[in-house]
C-alpha cells in the first residue's frame, strides 16, 4: 500500500482478526483445478509463439510447466493414497515438499521473477479468451483418440483395470470442463504466490497436500509482524472485543525476551453500557432437567435437540423485540432447524416470534435482515418480534449491528470450538506445544472463545441499550472460560444457572427496562 512507517504511529482497529490476517496474509493456497487450467493453456500458449520466443525465454516456459507437472504428479500420487487408507491431507516442511515434488533442483525465484516482469498472467488469460474453446476442442479430440487407442489395448486386460481406465476416462472429461470455468491467468497468479512462499525455505513454512490443492502454510506470523513494529513509532491494536488479550501480548512479543525493550500496555475501558444494562447468563440444565453439554459427540442427541426447543420457546415468551440465535455450523443449524419443525416446536415458537434463517448465500443476506428489522418493528397479533438463527462464525456473526429491539438476547448454542482433526490446526498444535509446552490448549481456546466473543458484540450498541446474553453449554462456566469473556459481560454473568433460575433473572431484567428509551 506503500504506507510509510518509519517512525510513525501505526492504529490497527478491529484487532480481533489481526492473527489470521496476518496468517492469510502469508498463505498461499493453489488448486488442483487452477494447476490444471494453466498446464494446459500455457502448453498451447507454447505451441503457437514458439517461434517468436527466445531460446531463454522459452527455457524459462518450459522450466514452469516441468514444474506445474510435478506439482500436479504430486497430487495424483496423493488422491491414490487418500483411497487407500483415507488420508485426507498430509503436511510437509518446505524442504520435504519440494523433494518430494523433484524440484529440488530447480531455482524458482527466476521463474517467479520473470512471470511477473513479463506480465504472463494477463498474456495468458487474453490467450484463453481469444483461443479457449478452440483449446478445449483440441483437447477433446486428442482425448477421443487417446481414449479409442486405451480401448483397444484394454480389451485383453482385467476387468478391474477396465474399472480404472473408466475413472481415468472420467477425470478428463472433468478436466476439460473445469477448464473452461477457472480462469488461467487467476490461476497463474495463485501458483506464482505458491512458489514465492517456497523460494523463502523458511523454518516456519508447511505445504498442506490434498487431492483438491496444495496450500503454504506460515506456522507463527510473528516475526512477520515484527518487521513492521520495528520500523513503526508505535502501534497501537484496538477493538471492543479482544479478549482474549494474551493472544496479542504475544503477537506483539510483550512475553519475549526479543520484546523486553518494548512498553507494552494493556489499557482496558469499561463499555459504554453500565452493568445494569447486560444480563449475562451462562445456562448448565434446560427446562427438563438435561445437562446442556453441546461436545461434538453428544450435541445431536434428541433430548438435546428437544431441550434447545424448550428453551427458545421460553425465551422468545419473555423476551420482547429480536432474539439472535448462534449455532455452531450451517450443518447444525439446518439439523436443529428440521428436528424443531418434525417435532412441532417451530410452530409453537411462531405464534410468539417470525423465525428467519441465516442464508448461505452472501447476496441474499440484505433482504433476510431486511425482512427480520420489519418484523421485529411489526407489532401484529400476538407475534412479538423475531427469531434469526445464525452460525458462529458466519454471515451475521462479525461487523453487524443489531441494536436496540433488533437484539435484545444473544443466545449462543455450545461452544464453537474448531475442527480439532484438521491437519492444519494439528500442524498449528504441535509447533506450539514444542515452542511451550501446554500453549496449543491455550491456542485451540482462544479460537473457540474469539468466535463467541464476536456474536456477544452484536447487541449492546450504545449507552442506553440493553440485552440479555445466553451462553447455553455447562462449559461457560469454567473458570478458564469466564476470564476469556469479554469483561463487561463477566460482571454480570450468572454461572452454573438452572434454566428456572435463568428465566427469572431474564424476567427481572426486562421488567426494570420496560419503559426504557433506548434511542
Amino acid at each position: 500500500m506503500s504506507l510509510k512507517l518509519k517512525d510513525n504511529v501505526l492504529i490497527l482497529d478491529e484487532a480481533h482478526g489481526l492473527t489470521a490476517a496476518l496468517e492469510n496474509a502469508h498463505s498461499a493456497p493453489v488448486a488442483s483445478t487452477q494447476l490444471n487450467s494453466v498446464k494446459t493453456y500455457l502448453q498451447f500458449y507454447i505451441n503457437k509463439y514458439r517461434a517468436r520466443l527466445s531460446s531463454k525465454n522459452l527455457l524459462l516456459l518450459n522450466q514452469i510447466q516441468f514444474v506445474l507437472g510435478k506439482l500436479l504428479n504430486l497430487l495424483k500420487l496423493q488422491a491414490k493414497s487418500t483411497s487407500k487408507d483415507g488420508d485426507d491431507a498430509k503436511i510437509f516442511t518446505v524442504e520435504d515438499f519440494v523433494l518430494k515434488a523433484e524440484i529440488d533442483h530447480l531455482n524458482l525465484r527466476p521463474l517467479v521473477e520473470f512471470c511477473r516482469s513479463s506480465r504472463l498472467a494477463p498474456k495468458l488469460h487474453g490467450f484463453s479468451m481469444r483461443y479457449g474453446q478452440q483449446i478445449i476442442e483440441d483437447a477433446s479430440t486428442v482425448d477421443t483418440k487417446k481414449s479409442f487407442k486405451n480401448f483397444l489395448s484394454s480389451i485383453s486386460k482385467k476387468k478391474e483395470d477396465k474399472v480404472e481406465e473408466k475413472v481415468q476416462l472420467e477425470a478428463k472429461v472433468n478436466q476439460k470442463t473445469t477448464m473452461s470455468e477457472v480462469s488461467a491467468g487467476s490461476g497463474l497468479y495463485a501458483v506464482l504466490d505458491f512458489l514465492e512462499m517456497l523460494c523463502e525455505r523458511s523454518s516456519l513454512g508447511r505445504v498442506l497436500v490434498r487431492e483438491v490443492g496444495l496450500k503454504y502454510l506460515l506456522l507463527e506470523p510473528r516475526e512477520r509482524f515484527d518487521e513492521v513494529t520495528k520500523q513503526c513509532r508505535s502501534v497501537i491494536v484496538a477493538g471492543g472485543t479482544m479478549e482474549p488479550i494474551s493472544e496479542f501480548e504475544a503477537l506483539l512479543g510483550m512475553r519475549s525476551k526479543a520484546g523486553e525493550g518494548r512498553v507494552g500496555r494493556v489499557v482496558r475501558c469499561g463499555h459504554v453500557v453500565g452493568r445494569e444494562g447486560v444480563v449475562g447468563v451462562a445456562l448448565a440444565s434446560g427446562p427438563a432437567g438435561v445437562t446442556l453439554n453441546f461436545s461434538y459427540s453428544n450435541r445431536e442427541s434428541t433430548q438435546l435437540l428437544d431441550e434447545v426447543g424448550r428453551i427458545l420457546r421460553n425465551i422468545c415468551g419473555v423476551v420482547p423485540g429480536g432474539v439472535i440465535c448462534f449455532v455452531p455450523s450451517y450443518s447444525y443449524e439446518d439439523l436443529l432447524f428440521r428436528h424443531l419443525d418434525n417435532t412441532g416446536a417451530l410452530l409453537a415458537i411462531g405464534k410468539k416470534k417470525i423465525v428467519f434463517r441465516e442464508p448461505k448465500s452472501a447476496g441474499d443476506v440484505d433482504q433476510v435482515l431486511q425482512k427480520y428489522a420489519l418484523a421485529v418493528n411489526k407489532r401484529d397479533g400476538g407475534t412479538n418480534g423475531a427469531l434469526l438463527l445464525s452460525v458462529v462464525g458466519g454471515k451475521l456473526s462479525e461487523g453487524l449491528n443489531f441494536s436496540d429491539d433488533l437484539g435484545r438476547c444473544v443466545l449462543v448454542v455450545g461452544m464453537p470450538y474448531p475442527n480439532v482433526k484438521s491437519a492444519e490446526l494439528q500442524e498449528k498444535m504441535k509447533y506450539l506445544d514444542r515452542v511451550s509446552p501446554g500453549s496449543a490448549s491455550v491456542y485451540y481456546e482462544n479460537l473457540c472463545m474469539k468466535a463467541v466473543n464476536q456474536c456477544i458484540g452484536r447487541a449492546v450498541r450504545h449507552a442506553n441499550d440493553y440485552a440479555a446474553v445466553v451462553l447455553m453449554d455447562e462449559r461457560f462456566s469454567r473458570a478458564s472460560t469466564i476470564r476469556a469473556l469479554p469483561t463487561f459481560l463477566q460482571d454480570s454473568l450468572i454461572t452454573n444457572c438452572s434454566f428456572g433460575q435463568a428465566m427469572g433473572s431474564i424476567a427481572k431484567f426486562f421488567s426494570r427496562h420496560k419503559h426504557k428509551k433506548t434511542s
